[in-house]
């Protein structure tokens, strides 16, 4: 693991004097949870650490946080930030047995769960009581009994405030990403103080951070791109976040009309959802026109050049392409905003840190050669979690090897080219594909089974799973997908289920890949001919179709989420042969709307 000095760490003071000269009625955060306020933070904060003292906390000691709730998760993580615990944020859906994999694997001393949650992961799975803090509590519930009264925030007018911060090391962990979070051997990005700290630094060169900044981020609080450039970049820089809306897709053009109404500067967003800006046209131009909003910020799954080229042309603003990892925080390389490090199309050049590329022997790679990209700087990690081998595999004399195939030109722009490891990046998330393979074979009646990610024109990547049943077992594709949204988050459930009567493997008996996508592609069934808009939707929402009725709608058919509402969008219009307005795109909530679309269209 990376070593640094083991001095005071500066990160924890510039947080206490943000908080102590800032107007305490200033809000730091928008959400649908409510306004949270500097002064509120910083009363909370003090409070929080007091609770960590009756819980016996000490600085280094881990702790996960569980919940839905924007304003909970945000508290508490910067109270455990400037308590010098280290905080690991589940995804606030997740399931029971997601959130006991990630305990198991992350071995903390207490555990700040919603209270839903923690009765279904109680029901099957054991944390000591005394160890565990009930979230969003309602009355009357189970949870609040069984966890020896510890309710937050009633809990916290037990507890003294605690105003003094402790001494911290820059190399304290800060944050533990476990990205996927489900693998039998997950990973766990180690990220200190002092990473944070060069990521946000780097932040200020490039964006431009300051206290004018109005920042709209909506993407989830369990990855680095919604929590380090949303609530920990507005505290840093005495700037506001807006999260104004669990987002749907037929949210897109409420969300936009945010950015006008709320003057924001900076708009912080993924591939994926600017592809349902796009499908806006423009009606979507408006929203970017204020005086003072400054550009788009894009990260985390590559931007396709010609989604690049046209919403910059429509929308009149510039689009920044950021890559990066979690296990170099966020972001490394940089294509914009300023013209020197702008070169639509590319990755950009890095900031903040060096980069390289390196061919199969470890050569530095010339101009225009194709090789792996591998950084070094102040950002990259200090290691996985418990996992030395994993971490001396990525970490090599000061280098982090990224798994990624790049290319450099002549002006020193970086293109990509593709990935070398085998984790899935879809709609912005990155996926490993084991967590899919694992909740798979823990369905009675599946023999063998292996996930993997294929080319997705809309998404980047989607998930397959592939899967042998056991003799005399009748599964289909609609049990095996229903059985997976019972242990995966929305992410990761497969798009689709091939079945097969082997999965094909080498000599040492390892599967081999390249064969088996072959195979699954032949095994795909051929196109449903019926033009019927029920089908369509079932096929898209992986549901029954006797379960659909004209009535169906998002908030009523499991499946119909953002990503299946605009799969169904483009397989209509395929389908049918028409094209749907931004107009007929928002105002399709229920199947009925579908159809009588459709009919119009075809009239």
């Amino acid at each position: 693991m990376n070593t640094i000095t083991n001095e005071n760490s500066s990160m924890i003071r510039d947080i206490d004097k943000v908080l102590a000269r800032v107007d305490a009625d200033r809000p730091l955060m928008m959400s649908p949870d409510g306004v949270l306020t500097y002064g509120n933070l910083k009363k909370r904060i003090s409070k929080l650490r007091g609770l960590f003292g009756a819980l016996g906390l000490t600085p280094g000691n881990r702790v996960v946080i569980a919940s839905d709730n924007d304003e909970t998760v945000v508290t508490v993580f910067f109270a455990l930030l400037t308590s010098g615990l280290t905080a690991i944020i589940s995804d606030g859906r997740t399931t029971p047995h997601e959130l006991s994999t990630l305990i198991a694997s992350a071995d903390p001393a207490a555990v700040f769960v919603d209270e839903d949650l923690l009765a279904e992961f109680s029901k099957h799975h054991q944390f000591p009581a005394s160890k565990t803090v009930c979230l969003n509590a309602r009355e009357n519930q189970g949870a609040r009994a069984t966890h020896a009264g510890k309710v937050y925030p009633d809990v916290l007018n037990e507890v003294p405030e605690v105003a003094q911060s402790p001494h911290v090391a820059p190399d304290t962990l800060a944050l533990i990403v476990f990205t996927s979070g489900t693998t039998s051997n997950p990973k766990g990005v180690c990220l200190s103080h002092a990473n944070l700290q060069a990521q946000l630094e780097t932040f200020r060169e490039i964006y431009g951070f300051d206290a004018k900044s109005r920042l709209l981020n909506i993407l989830p609080l369990h990855h680095v791109d919604g929590l380090i450039r949303g609530p920990l970049a507005a505290l840093w820089f005495n700037a506001q976040l807006f999260r104004p809306m669990r987002f749907g897709v037929t949210e897109t053009g409420n969300l936009l009309d945010v950015i006008l109404a709320e003057q924001i500067t900076h708009f912080i967003t993924v591939p994926a959802l600017l592809t349902l800006v796009d499908r806006l046209g423009s009606a979507a131009a408006g929203a970017f026109s204020g005086p003072d909003f400054r550009y788009i910020i894009s990260s985390a799954d590559a931007l396709d050049t010609n989604l690049w080229t046209r919403l910059e042309a429509r929308l009149g603003t510039k689009i920044v392409n950021a890559y990066g990892l979690s296990e170099v925080v966020c972001d490394a390389l940089f294509c914009g905003p300023n013209e020197a490090s702008r070169k639509v199309g590319t990755l950009g050049k890095p900031v903040g840190c060096k980069a390289q590329i390196v061919d199969l022997d470890g050569a530095e790679a010339g101009v225009g050669v194709t090789g792996e990209l591998i950084l070094s700087g102040p950002m990259v990690m200090q290691g996985y979690f418990r996992s030395q081998a994993d971490t001396d595999r990525v970490l090599r004399n000061g280098w982090f090897y990224t798994g990624d195939l790049v290319s450099c030109d002549g002006e020193g722009f970086y293109h990509f080219k593709g990935r070398k490891k085998s984790v899935i990046v879809s709609r912005g998330v990155t996926i490993y594909p084991e967590s899919i393979t694992n909740a798979v074979l823990k369905m009675p009646g599946i023999a063998e089974a292996v996930s993997f990610g294929v080319d997705d024109e809309l998404w980047g990547q989607s998930v397959v799973a592939c899967v042998v049943t056991a003799a005399g077992a009748n599964i289909s594709k609609i049990d095996v997908i229903d059985h997976c949204r019972t242990h995966l988050s929305p992410e990761k459930i497969p798009s689709d289920v091939y079945f097969l009567d082997e999965l094909p493997r080498g000599p040492s008996g390892k599967i081999k890949l390249d064969l088996i996508r072959h195979t699954a592609k032949a095994a795909e069934p051929s196109s449903d001919p019926s033009q019927d808009v029920f089908q369509i939707a079932a096929d898209c929402f992986n549901v029954p179709r006797e379960s659909l009725s004209l009535e169906s709608s998002p908030y009523n058919t499991e499946g119909w989420d953002s990503p299946a509402h605009l799969d169904f969008i483009i397989r209509l219009e395929t389908h049918f042969g028409v094209s749907l307005s931004p107009e007929d795109i928002i105002e399709l909530g229920t199947l009925a709307d579908a159809e009588t679309k459709i009919q119009h269209l075809l009239s």
